[in-house]
């Protein structure tokens, strides 16, 4: 917590994203296949926060979330989200992205849909 190294394992869910203090959104790298697919210890990756940055972690239900003609939310409506209110308290950050992702579905989304907001404070 003190130094914003961080190591994780995505195990085939969604790649968590990094949006940096600085206005960019990378997309953490995937670390290995689905739990129970694979015996032995899952595969790891790491990465640095800096002061300010956050980290993201969500479910597909935000991503794959459909409007009326069938299209996804995807990362093309999560990543924009998340830099625009990236300043704001990460429980804020949170609502503005659930608000975002009901309005896209209509009010109502047919798979979960959570997101998880950590902002390291260096």
């Amino acid at each position: 917590a003190r130094t914003g190294r961080c190591r994780y394992a995505s195990a085939g869910h969604n790649p968590a994203l990094v949006v940096r203090a600085g206005g960019t959104v990378e997309q953490l790298p995937r670390t290995g296949p689905l739990i129970g697919l694979a015996d032995g210890p899952r595969p790891t990756a790491r990465t640095t926060l800096g002061p300010g940055d956050l980290l993201v972690a969500y479910t597909d239900g935000v991503v794959e979330a459909r409007d009326d003609a069938g299209g996804q939310w995807q990362l093309d409506g999560l990543g924009p989200a998340l830099l625009d209110c990236r300043t704001e308290h990460p429980a804020k950050i949170v609502e503005v992205v659930l608000a975002d992702v009901l309005s896209h579905c209509g009010g109502r989304c047919t798979d979960d849909a959570t997101v998880v907001v950590v902002r390291f404070d260096g």
